[in-house]
């Protein structure tokens, strides 16, 4: 019986208003059903739920000139739905629900039961949670496990789905549901189950899915009685704000029967004073109020006939839902081709006819009623209007299968009209109508102007140019504020004077075509046209795998090696960038930019990848020290020149070389290198000190620099430990003496470990006997207020009566202070240990231990110093002692300084990498 009826459910879905919602999106628009409705729990930032429990006045208006925009074959054609994010949710015949973005693209299906005999025929509905609510029917529910429960099978069903689109639970009925439901302000659902052929009942469902009441028709009224045949409810209740709920024509008080009326059809409509308006099978209105009957109106007086003593309507059949606008017109549509507007207080309760009664009521715009009728020429739908009045409607011819989509202004003159569409409309934002067509669901939207595409603009230009339709009006606004209009010519072309505007600054331009048509509007972002300065990149070396510098803050900045990128990163908001690099070898060009974000591009910034390992090795003494000073300096005022194999004087004058800021040049006892007095001609220098008595430098070197034109002093006693002295109160004429760095007179290896570290402090190194110092010397600390010392090397060669003695001078405790190892390495590694705890370090410095051999090491000191870099003696057979490779764990330097040839190959590669 169930399957004969399919085509019929199929229309009536259609045209009885069961379920072409439209709901709208977005924007923040307090909903509102109409004054006689009671206000249901739906989305509250749309303007309207669904197809019944409204006046179907949309908050939103459709096109004024329609254009098809998409169109999208869903398999349903039951309604529209669409939720505050401009989703937009549609069922159909075949039982699937799909969720659709704005610009017709889908996001999910959800497919109510795998049967095939499954079918929606209803629009869903929207809780204010974003739950969707769908009713549904299955043909043959024995083959079909979704719609059987505890062994019981069933024809109808309402389902909820959450807003991913997986179900949360479904209520099952005895018979089909093929409307959609209302929804009260606590939530509950209302909905009736049955058709027009068989029998049903109507439910209040809570949000859990759980039946609070039925009402059965069977068990109430009489068999004799019309509503006893009568008794399905296949069309969706209504809720007045008087708390009644009106369904297929029987009247309720929560569920209890308060009164019926037969011939009516459809679903009823609620006006702003709690009218209730019901379309008949007759052709007419019936309007009564919490159930009290008002009157019946005939919208087609050549329907009226007599019959006796009493009279009756024979007319078309209304199955359409009445819409009712803000001005309490009421738009409806019947079967018969014929669409009506009318305002039904303002007509005349009939007189002429006595046996009509005092409630029977005529169509008559010849009185003066302000109404109209159009004939579409097939069966009307229900209507929508739209915010600025206009009514859209459906209509189908079922002889010549005829559709067409109509919309008409509020005087009764056709607006436009578009073939092909039938079924409900529902009205968007953007001025967009969902309605189903040939090519299923589609959007119509506003005609448009050729959008225009518009040329980049500069921070610095006066002028937009682009293209646009022929000879179309171009207009450019930043915000309000129009700033600029331009008319294209013949071939689309236009050009636009505009204001200067800053970079950042947002231009809306819009085109109107010679019909009037306005395009749509398209944002330009006025365009930083200047470059980022061109990057500042650090010195990278081959072992390096991270390249630093300075750029544009939250600028890009790309690394490439011939063209190829091997790194980018984003430059921080203090101006500082850090790329992860692969090593490159020494001798690559590494090119650098950066990228703002408006993809300006800066100059390229270039550097040549050096090696990390710096040999400074001269074929003699001589010049390995030349190539000291042309690492450290490029001009030098003054520079120390000491005998080349007179070791420990050019130690102790290392922190006197580090004040003046001056290298340390090596020379014979009678004769100066040819390569030293080049350096000294490079570098520029004025004044000579020679470190060490006559013994080590000659009055033959006095000779060849007064010669050359140089000044130059002596700083030498009659023993390196006088010469020390000697030095230490030079420095103190230059920086006041606070701290002293002792070491064995003939202690070389230990003197040259704490060099570098003596240097960079500028405090002297003093040389002692193994268990005495030098009474003059000490004599004249004791005339320092000293406020620290250190002991270089053990007990041996720095005897522990030395440390108390100096302590008694010193304003702290240096009993503790002495660095010492086993042997000279192991006292090379805690001095490092001591004075370069850092992790990072600028270089390390490496030389040969050996003594013999330390004269290469002898000028690195001020460098080191220089540098801020310890030096580390490294044996040549041994290579790197372990004390020396625990200090060295978890340092990195960007720079390893070979100081002279013949170090420890393998030393000096470990100490690389």
């Amino acid at each position: 019986m169930l399957k004969r009826l399919v085509v019929y459910l199929v229309i009536m879905s259609i045209v009885l208003g069961m379920g072409i919602p439209a709901y709208a999106s977005g924007e923040a628009l307090p909903f509102e059903q109409g004054e006689g409705y009671e206000r249901g729990a739906y989305q509250t930032l749309s303007p309207y739920p669904t197809a019944y429990n409204w006046s179907r006045q949309s908050k939103y208006q459709g096109p004024s000139v329609p254009e098809i925009k998409w169109s999208r074959d869903t398999e349903g054609s039951a309604g529209v739905v669409i939720d505050q994010d401009g989703i937009i949710y549609n069922a159909g015949p075949k039982g699937i629900i799909s969720a659709i973005y704005p610009d017709g693209t889908l996001k999910w299906t959800y497919p109510i039961s795998d049967s095939p005999d499954t079918r929606v025929m209803a629009s869903p509905v929207l809780g204010s949670d974003g739950t969707i609510y769908i009713a549904a029917l299955s043909w043959d529910p024995e083959t079909d496990p979704k719609f059987c429960k505890e062994g019981k099978c069933y024809y109808g069903a309402l389902i909820a789905v959450q807003p991913d689109g997986k179900e949360k639970w479904r209520t099952l009925f005895d018979f089909e549901a093929t409307s959609s439901p209302s929804m009260d302000k606590d939530g509950n659902l209302y909905i009736g189950t049955g058709n027009y052929m068989t029998d049903g009942k109507l439910y209040k469902i809570n949000t859990r899915g759980e039946i609070v009441w039925s009402f059965d028709p069977k068990e109430h009224f009489a068999p004799d009685s019309y509503l006893y045949n009568e008794s399905s409810f296949y069309t969706t209740p209504t809720l007045s704000k008087d708390g009644y709920l009106w369904a297929q024509g029987l009247l309720f008080k929560e569920n209890k029967f308060i009164t019926a009326y037969s011939a009516v059809f459809g679903s009823a409509a609620i006006g702003r004073d709690g009218t209730i308006y019901n379309a008949t099978y007759v052709g007419s209105l019936i309007a009564q109020y919490n159930g009290t009957f008002k009157y019946e109106l005939m919208l087609d007086p050549s329907y009226l006939r007599l019959n006796g003593s009493w009279c009756y309507g024979k007319g078309t059949r209304i199955s359409a839902t009445p819409a009712i606008a803000a001005d309490g017109t009421i738009y409806i549509g019947g079967e018969d081709g014929n669409f009506f507007a009318v305002n039904p207080e303002e007509a005349e309760l009939m007189n002429d006819w006595p046996q009509c009664g005092q409630g029977m009521k005529v169509l008559d715009p010849t009185s003066g009623m302000k109404s109209w009728s159009y004939n579409t020429g097939g069966w009307n739908n229900s209507a929508i209007i739209g915010a600025d009045g206009t009514i859209y409607v459906t209509s189908e011819n079922r002889e010549d299968d005829t559709k067409a989509l109509y919309a008409f202004n509020k005087d009764g003159s056709v607006k436009w009209k578009l073939d092909g569409f039938f079924g409900e409309v529902a009205i968007g934002k953007n001025r967009i109508l969902y309605v189903y067509g040939e090519n299923g669901l589609t959007a119509i939207g506003e005609k448009q102007a050729k959008t225009p595409i518009v040329n980049p603009v500069a921070e610095n230009s006066n002028l937009m140019t682009g293209t646009a339709d022929a000879l179309a009006t171009l207009v450019v606004k930043v915000g309000t504020t129009k700033i600029g209009q331009a008319t294209a010519d013949q071939s689309g072309k236009f050009s636009a004077t505009i204001p200067v505007q800053k970079a950042g600054t947002k231009l809306e331009i819009t085109a109107t075509d010679r019909e009037g048509n306005v395009s749509e509007t398209i944002t330009v972002i006025v365009k930083d046209m200047t470059p980022p300065t061109k990057p500042t990149v650090d010195v990278v070396t081959d072992h390096e795998k991270v390249l630093t510098g300075k750029a544009e803050p939250n600028a890009i900045v790309i690394a490439k090696v011939v063209g190829k990128e091997i790194g980018r990163s984003t430059v921080g908001a203090s101006g500082t960038f850090s790329i992860t690099i692969p090593a490159q070898p020494a001798g690559k060009v590494i090119e650098v930019t950066a990228v703002d974000k408006s993809d300006n591009i800066s100059d390229v910034a270039s550097l040549t990848v050096t090696k990390k390992l710096k040999t400074l090795i001269g074929p003699t003494r001589y010049s390995t020290a030349v190539m000291v000073s042309q690492t450290g300096w490029n001009t030098s005022n003054t520079v120390l020149l000491v005998n080349g194999f007179a070791i420990v004087d050019g130690l102790t004058a290392t922190p006197l070389a580090t004040a003046k800021d001056a290298p340390i040049l090596l020379t014979e006892a009678d004769s100066i290198p040819q390569v030293t007095l080049d350096e000294l001609a490079r570098l520029k220098a004025k004044e000579i000190i020679l470190i060490g008595g006559e013994g080590v430098i000659s009055h033959q070197v006095e000779s060849v620099l007064k010669e050359k034109g140089y000044k130059f002093t002596r700083i030498g006693g009659l023993s390196r430990k006088d010469t020390s002295l000697m030095i230490a109160k030079e420095l103190d004429k230059l920086i006041d003496v606070s701290t002293i760095h002792v070491a064995y007179g003939w202690g070389e290896p230990d003197a040259l470990s704490i060099a570098a570290q003596a240097g960079l402090k500028k405090q002297p190194i003093i040389l002692a006997d193994k268990n005495s110092v030098p009474a003059e010397t000490l004599a004249w600390l004791k005339t320092e207020t000293l406020s620290n010392a250190y002991f270089i090397g053990g007990e041996g060669v720095v005897a522990p009566a030395i440390v108390s003695e100096i302590d008694k001078i010193t304003s702290v405790n240096v009993l503790a202070n002495r660095l010492n190892g086993l042997d000279r390495h192991e006292t090379n590694a805690k001095v490092m240990s001591k004075f370069y705890p850092e992790a990072e370090l600028s270089s390390i410095l490496v030389a040969k231990s050996e003594t013999a051999n330390l004269v290469d090491a002898l000028a690195a000191g001020p460098l080191a110093a220089k540098l801020g870099s310890p030096v580390l003696l490294i044996s040549s057979y041994v290579g790197l002692l372990p004390e020396q490779k625990q200090v060295l764990a978890g340092k990195h330097s960007k720079y390893v300084h070979q100081i002279g040839g013949g170090v420890n190959p393998a030393a000096v590669r470990e100490v690389v990498q």
